[in-house]
Formats: structure tokens, sequence, C-alpha cells
């Protein structure tokens, strides 16, 4: 199957299957997943710094909610911050 149909079937499972606050919390971690996965055309620049850190902060206030190992990403994150 196609990524659409795929992004299909599991947007309808979620809606039937999970309630409110799973829902919520599945989409805060596909924001981050789509955050991480974003390819800045100026990493230097001082809008990208900006967005790594609301990254950041995402990862935090998510964190708080449920028990996710982020150290990986957030090392990453912050090394790229430190390199610009």
């Amino acid at each position: 199957p196609s990524s659409v149909a795929l992004k299909y079937i599991f947007d309808v499972f979620k809606d039937r299957h999970f309630g409110i606050e799973t829902r919520e919390i599945s989409n805060k971690v596909s924001d981050i997943q789509r955050r991480l996965g974003h390819r800045a055309f100026f990493p230097q620049s001082q809008k990208h710094k900006s967005f790594l850190l609301d990254t950041l902060a995402k990862i935090d206030a998510l964190s708080e909610q449920i028990d996710l190992d982020w150290r990986t990403e957030c090392r990453q994150i912050s090394s790229t911050i430190q390199v610009s």
C-alpha cells in the first residue's frame, strides 16, 4: 500500500480505537517525528535554530506526559544547535 493509504488506515484505526488522550499524544509524537525529519535549506540561520529549540521544548513537554526515550534525538538537536 502507498504511504497515503497507510496514513488513511492508521487515521481510521486511531479514530475508532484510541481515546481522546491517546489521540492527542499520538498527534504530538507525529508532530515531533515530522520536525525531526525536517531538513533546513539554511541550517545556520536563526530561524532554524529557533525551530530546533521549539522542537526541544515540544519533546520536553511531551516527556512530562509520557515516558518515551528521546535522548538520542535531543543530543542530535543540541549538537546541531551548538555547531551553528
